[in-house]
């Protein structure tokens, strides 16, 4: 009996190729787009869990205070902290310490020299405690990670850097020399080992391990004894099945001890602490309520949303192709009516016809599961490359056994409505010709319906998605982000910038140079008081000379701090348009504030400018001439050098000769283009921006195909009618117009009803920008315009074929 079911079923796929192909190809497709977003998914939600003790092991999230109303979060903690909670809770196994280099103390994160014999990198370097190797499941694929940090001058390698430096080289026991960006002293580190390719699902990722003793020496201002340096990330251990409330109320119980001093921020802020919590290891990745800054070693968080969200469109898609299977199934119905009833009246029962059609379906899903998984290798590298992971499809018994389950779901929900309607039919009837066609069914049309709202939804997002990203990167943000180019200076002597300064604007292509004691985005927090007496908290900016100019940012008012005027140090101040609104004054120029404790007189009004994302609101921003950028040597951090567009290789490469020239002792020149900075803010909005836009296409060529199949279906049941209407005169438009126009009302319901869930999914999206576009009636219509035009051409070219059909053949049909 199965052998027949499944001879007849491979005789009809053959003796309907176009409708089988239809179901195929949907299917394939569907099932290829669900396979990838799934596996991108699952990476996503499996995040660090690889880990031997996973469930056990935990991030300390500190909430201090400087003032009553001010508290912050943060993942930094003073060094000392780690050693207190391992003596004071007994409940913590281990702790362990990272520290990498941050923005707000460093030029660039990773500002640490490394030497190999002639080879001379600017390298990001991690440190961690010696008990790294007992709490995380990393692997050394040379050297044992039990006695890589006994010594102090052990160095753990990843592979990519260990191919760097030494090639096909052993490189254990091979000596790396390291120094940092300010000083000139080199330490000599011995490779300990290499470690294993460290799992995409990683949060923790580093090129170099080092250990966290050294720290104080490679880094002349950090202390591993100072509770007044927040640079320790810090991970604990629990015993497992340790109630996690628990812990963290002997956190706050050793708050109010004495066990944790006063301690001091980067600016002499006293700070007080006021929480302790403990985040899970595999909650940091998507857990965007504790913001991960940009640190060696800790990969930044991912938002929730976009995981759920393309959960949700790989099971619309996959769900829109089972569509497809049900409609052409049930469309295909009548077709197929004469062989039930001469089933029926040789005596097949119900449900073995049930089966035979049922099995009919799971074979074509089994089929299109072949192609599905043939697709999903094939665009595979390029799914890669949109999502910017290194996914595999690992074939296993496990993962083999999901995909042939999900396709027999499939085959299972696509083909049980279209069996139950064929093994329902009434063999008298069938045989004496009186059922009546099934494709225009109320059940069918409400499928496509679906399909089609479903279909509009995505692409009105993806045209949302995309007007909001063109939005944010053609808006003027204050200040000429192009052609200009920032250099680290953390390498050369204070002495030297001066010279190198000077250098860079004697070369034609140099606009103009200014410097900057930290990068543009890091503002400090701090208040001021108005002259009303109202404080204020705003942000601080520390700039040298000549900034605005070569930012080209407008003066709204006053002037630009002068080198002619020495007091400008210290007693004038830039505020931004925000501010000046805020002190609500017609004047501001010439009003004094005080800041720092002492009276500051406001000499300029600069225009709003973003040197931070569009997701965040300007905040009241005050300019204030660093000291160090005014000292007559200008000790900054990074050159801020505008050029021309005429020659920009040749410029850079005056700009590393000049370096190599004036960094005499080898020091390596290091640059990027603010622009490409700038864009980096938005590197996640593109990337789910494409995503949504490739996802709307599938649907949309789903629900095409699905047009497609079904108007073949319709033709074919009205071939007689078609006929004696073109024999009695009717146009071909007339005929076009007669068999598109239901598809036609169907789109249109589609749209009265996916607009609403479009507009609603997008203005939430839309929130968590603070400058966004405004969503109109325009983005609906658009997405809804495209939709309507690519079905509606699927559909009319159909029609249009069998209006010009000869209706000689037509009236001769059967």
């Amino acid at each position: 009996m199965l052998k027949n079911y499944l001879v007849i079923a491979w005789r009809n796929a053959l003796r309907h190729k176009l409708y089988s192909s239809i179901n195929i190809i949907g299917l394939g497709i569907g099932i290829a787009f669900c396979l990838l977003m799934l596996l991108f998914v699952r990476h996503e939600w499996t995040y660090d869990s690889f880990h031997q003790h996973a469930d056990d092991i935990y991030q300390v999230v500190v909430t201090f205070a400087w003032d009553e109303k001010n508290e912050r979060q943060t993942i930094y903690s003073p060094h000392p902290l780690a050693k207190v909670l391992k003596e004071e809770i007994p409940e913590i196994v281990q702790t362990v310490r990272f520290s990498g280099k941050r923005l707000d103390q460093e030029l660039t994160p990773g500002d640490i020299h490394v030497r190999y014999g002639d080879k001379l990198f600017m390298e990001e370097v991690m440190f961690a405690d010696a008990t790294f190797s007992e709490t995380f499941s990393f692997s050394l694929q040379e050297g044992d990670f039990s006695t890589a940090f006994k010594g102090p001058g052990a160095v753990v390698l990843s592979e990519e850097m260990a191919r760097k430096y030494f090639g096909d080289k052993n490189p254990l026991h091979k000596r790396l020399s390291f120094r940092s960006a300010r000083s000139n002293a080199w330490y000599d580190f011995t490779v300990a080992g290499v470690v294993e390719e460290i799992p995409g699902n990683s949060t923790i990722r580093f090129d170099f391990l080092l250990p966290y003793e050294r720290i104080s020496e490679l880094f002349s201002a950090s202390t591993a004894d100072s509770w007044e340096r927040w640079e320790a990330v810090t991970f604990i251990q629990l015993t497992a099945g340790t109630p996690i409330k628990v812990v963290e109320g002997k956190l706050d119980a050793l708050v109010q001890s004495d066990k944790i001093p006063p301690v001091y921020g980067l600016y002499g802020e006293e700070f007080r602490f006021v929480h302790f919590a403990l985040q899970p290891l595999t909650d940091m990745h998507l857990n965007s309520d504790i913001p991960t800054p940009r640190i060696p070693g800790i990969e930044p968080e991912s938002d929730p949303v976009y995981s759920y969200l393309l959960a949700g469109i790989s099971l619309l898609v996959l769900g829109m192709a089972c569509i497809n299977f049900t409609n052409l199934g049930i469309a295909r119905s009548t077709t197929r009516a004469r062989e039930v009833g001469v089933r029926k009246v040789v005596g097949a029962r119900r449900r073995q016809l049930i089966g035979q059609f049922g099995g009919e379906a799971i074979l074509l899903s089994l089929i299109g599961l072949v192609g599905g998984v043939a697709l999903a290798e094939f665009f595979l590298p390029i799914f890669n490359g949109l999502v910017g992971k290194d996914l595999l499809l690992e074939w296993n018994a496990s993962l083999l056994g999901a995909l042939v389950g999900l396709s027999l779901l499939v085959g299972l929900v696509a083909g049980s409505y279209p069996a139950l309607v064929l093994s329902g039919f009434h063999p008298v009837e069938v045989l004496k010709g009186r059922l009546r066609g099934s494709g225009t069914s109320l059940f069918g049309r409400g499928l496509v319906m679906v399909q089609f709202m479903l279909s509009i939804a995505l692409a009105i997002s993806a045209v949302v998605m995309m007007r909001q990203l063109h939005f944010i990167q053609t808006r003027d943000l204050g200040f000429n982000k192009e052609q200009v180019v920032l250099i680290n200076t953390e390498a050369p002597g204070e002495s030297q910038r001066a010279a190198l300064r000077n250098s860079l604007l004697q070369h034609s292509h140099v606009v103009n140079v200014a410097m900057v004691r930290y990068p543009l985005e890091y503002f400090q927090k701090d208040e001021v008081g108005l002259s009303d007496g109202r404080p204020l908290d705003i942000r601080k900016l520390l700039v040298g000379y000549d900034l605005l100019e070569t930012l080209e940012m407008d003066l709204v008012e006053g002037r630009d701090f002068s080198r002619g005027l020495g007091t400008d140090v210290t007693e004038s101040i830039i505020i931004n348009q925000t501010l000046a609104s805020q002190i609500g004054r017609d004047e501001v120029v010439g009003q004094m504030i005080e800041l720092d404790g002492r009276p500051r007189q406001i000499i300029g009004v600069v225009e709003d400018f973003y040197f931070e994302s569009l997701h965040h609101q300007v905040s009241p921003t005050v300019l204030v001439l660093n000291p160090e950028l005014a000292d007559g040597v200008e000790n900054g951090r990074l050159f801020v050098v505008r050029i021309k567009s005429d020659d920009i290789p040749g410029t850079l490469a005056y700009m590393e000769d000049k370096w190599n020239e004036i960094a005499s002792y080898g020091k390596v020149f290091q640059y990027s283009f603010l622009n490409e900075n700038i864009e980096r803010f938005y590197r996640e909005e593109r990337r789910w921006g494409r995503m949504i836009t490739y996802s709307s296409l599938f649907a949309i060529f789903i629900a095409c195909l699905g047009a497609f199949g079904i108007t073949s279906i319709v033709v074919t049941q009205r071939t007689k009618e078609i006929g004696i209407r073109k024999v009695l005169g009717a146009s071909v438009p007339s005929i076009a117009a007669l068999l598109s126009s239901e598809f036609f009302r169907l789109v249109l319901v589609a749209n009265a009803m996916a607009w609403p869930l479009a507009y609603l999914a997008m203005d939430r999206w839309l929130q968590d920008f603070a400058y966004r576009i405004d969503l109109g009636i325009e983005e609906l219509a658009l997405g809804g315009a495209l939709t309507l035009l690519l079905i509606m051409t699927t559909v009319i070219s159909q029609a249009i074929k069998a209006a010009f059909s000869n209706p000689v053949d037509a009236l001769r049909y059967e």
